[in-house]
């Protein structure tokens, strides 16, 4: 007597299930080994980024002292006038183009 041909009916025990199959096993490995090459890729953009933030950073120009302390003089002295309506509107746009939602 001939044994079936296999088909969806057939369900496989043991040794030849499919999850245990070498090529299942195989696809498995592969997939996490480009998982790994993937999360290893975008770390090291991140480590770029960081790097190109850090040279960013260090081209900022340096702040002035002796004309920031000249502004917090006349400030205190009420020689400078401070337009917050003109802070307020800027600080807004800031936000706005930040957020635009």
């Amino acid at each position: 007597m001939k044994k079936p041909a296999p088909n969806s009916n057939h369900t496989l025990i043991g040794k030849n299930r499919s999850d245990s199959s070498v090529v299942t096993r195989f696809s498995v490995e592969r997939i996490s080994r480009k998982a790994s090459t993937d999360l290893s890729a975008e770390l090291a953009k991140i480590a770029i980024d960081v790097n190109e933030l850090e040279a960013a950073i260090q081209e900022l120009p340096v702040v002035d002292t002796a004309r920031l302390v000249d502004i917090h003089n006349r400030i205190e002295s009420n020689e400078y006038s401070i337009n917050s309506d003109s802070i307020a509107a800027k600080l807004l746009s800031i936000e706005t183009a930040l957020d635009p939602y």
